[in-house]
C-alpha cells in the first residue's frame, strides 16, 4: 500500500511537470561533447542503430531527460497517453470553418479512390497492377505531394459522427457520400492490402512481408510481419569486410543503416514505408484502430529506444537464431535491412506525430496506443 501511494503521488506530480520538461538529452542530435558517441551529431534517434560499446566509451552528461527515461516504467500509462494526446492536439493543423456548416472547408482535399478496381487487381496475379491500383497505392499517389501539415488536420464536420478527418474520400463508381464511414474504411482497406501474401513468402504490395516464423509456422511469433525485402538480395546491400578492427566494426555498426547500398527495389519499399508511417500516424490522430502486427523488438522497442536484449532475430527467424545466432552474416544483414527500413517508417510517422515523446513509452505501450488496445 505504501508503494502504491508513492507511485500515485509521483504520477500526480509527473502529470503536471512532464509538459514542461525535456525528454531529449542535449547530446542527442547535437555535437555537444561529441554527441552521444563522440562522432558529432548523433543518429541514435527514431530507430537508428544504437551501439552500447561506443556509448560506454564516451562521456554522457547527466540530464533530466535521461532521468525521465530511466523511470519510464514508474509512470502510469494513462499519464503518458494524456501527455501524448495533449501534444498531438496542440500540433493539429488549424482548419477554418466553411461558410456552410454542412460542407467541408476547401482545405480538406478530396482523395479519389477506385475500390472496385482495387478489389479486382488484388484478387488477380498481376503484381504490377496490384502495386499501381490497390487502395494503398492510390492513396499514396493521391497524397504524394502533400506535406505533413495536411495529415495533421483534424476537422470534425457537422453530421459526421464526431469523426476527425484530414481529407475527404470519393469512392469512384460506388455512389456513396463520405460521412466518415468511407474515410475509416480507406485506412482499413489499405492496411488489409499490405498484409496480403502471395506464395506464402512475399507481401503482395512489397511493403510488408511475413516473417520467416510466420511463413514457416515456426517459433512463438507466427503472426508477425516485417518490412519487405521486395525480392532484394541481402548480400548485395553491404560489402562487409572481414579484416576490420574491433573499433572499425563498432563504428560501422553504428552507421550501418546509412552506408548500405540501395537500388530501385529498396527505394520503392522506403517510399511506401514513409507513406505507411504517415497513414498510421493519421489513423492514431483520428482514433481509427488498425491491425499492424509488427515485431516488438525490432520495431516498437526500437522506436521508443528501449532495451532490446538481442531478441530481434529470434522474433523474426527462430530457426536462424538457433542454428547460427546473431553473428551469422545473413542474419546481420536481415536485421540491418529492417533497421534501415524502420528509419523510413519513422520519417513518415514523424511528419504526423511528435516521435520525440515516444522515448518515455515502452514498446508495448506504443504498440497498444496505435492498435487501440488501451
Amino acid at each position: 500500500m505504501a508503494r502504491l501511494a508513492l507511485l500515485k503521488a509521483f504520477n500526480r506530480r509527473a502529470r503536471i511537470a512532464l509538459p514542461w520538461l525535456s525528454v531529449r538529452p542535449c547530446q542527442e542530435g547535437s555535437a555537444i561533447l561529441g554527441g552521444t558517441y563522440g562522432h558529432g551529431a548523433s543518429i541514435d534517434r527514431a530507430g537508428r542503430n544504437s551501439n552500447k560499446e561506443l556509448l560506454s566509451q564516451w562521456v554522457q552528461l547527466p540530464s533530466i531527460a535521461k532521468a525521465i527515461r530511466s523511470v519510464r516504467g514508474l509512470l502510469f500509462t494513462c499519464v503518458k497517453q494524456d501527455l501524448l494526446r495533449s501534444i498531438t492536439d496542440a500540433t493539429t493543423t488549424p482548419t477554418p470553418l466553411s461558410h456552410d456548416e454542412y460542407e467541408l472547408p476547401r482545405e480538406i482535399r478530396t482523395v479519389r479512390v477506385n475500390r472496385l478496381r482495387a478489389r479486382r487487381v488484388m484478387s488477380g496475379d498481376d503484381v504490377g497492377a496490384k502495386r499501381k491500383y490497390s487502395v494503398f497505392a492510390q492513396l499514396q499517389d493521391e497524397t504524394k505531394a502533400w506535406g505533413g501539415a495536411a495529415f495533421r488536420r483534424g476537422f470534425v464536420a457537422k453530421g459526421h459522427g464526431g469523426q476527425k478527418r484530414a481529407f475527404k474520400m470519393k469512392l469512384i463508381g460506388e455512389g456513396v457520400n463520405d460521412y466518415s464511414g468511407p474515410y475509416r474504411e480507406a485506412f482499413t482497406d489499405a492496411l488489409g492490402e499490405i498484409l496480403q501474401v502471395e506464395g506464402g513468402v512475399n507481401g503482395s504490395l512489397g511493403v510488408l512481408d511475413p516473417t520467416p516464423n510466420n511463413a514457416s509456422g515456426i517459433g512463438e511469433n507466427r503472426d508477425l510481419y516485417m518490412f519487405s525485402l521486395n525480392r532484394t538480395d541481402l548480400s548485395s546491400i553491404s560489402d562487409v569486410t572481414k579484416s576490420l578492427t574491433s573499433t572499425e566494426r563498432s563504428i560501422r555498426s553504428t552507421f550501418s543503416t546509412l552506408i548500405t547500398t540501395g537500388d530501385e527495389s529498396s527505394r520503392e519499399v522506403e517510399e511506401a514505408l514513409v507513406f505507411l508511417g504517415r497513414l498510421i500516424g493519421t489513423a492514431y490522430r483520428h482514433g481509427i484502430p488498425l491491425d499492424l502486427p509488427l515485431p516488438m523488438s525490432s520495431v516498437w522497442k526500437a522506436i521508443v529506444e528501449e532495451e532490446r536484449n538481442n531478441e530481434g532475430l529470434k522474433e523474426l527467424d527462430s530457426l536462424a537464431h538457433q542454428q547460427h545466432g546473431k553473428d551469422d552474416e545473413k542474419s546481420i544483414l536481415l536485421l540491418m535491412w529492417q533497421q534501415r527500413m524502420l528509419n523510413s517508417f519513422i520519417d513518415g510517422l514523424s511528419s504526423v506525430l511528435p516521435v520525440e515523446i515516444f522515448s518515455i513509452l515502452t514498446g508495448e505501450e506504443l504498440r497498444d496506443f496505435f492498435l487501440r488496445k488501451s
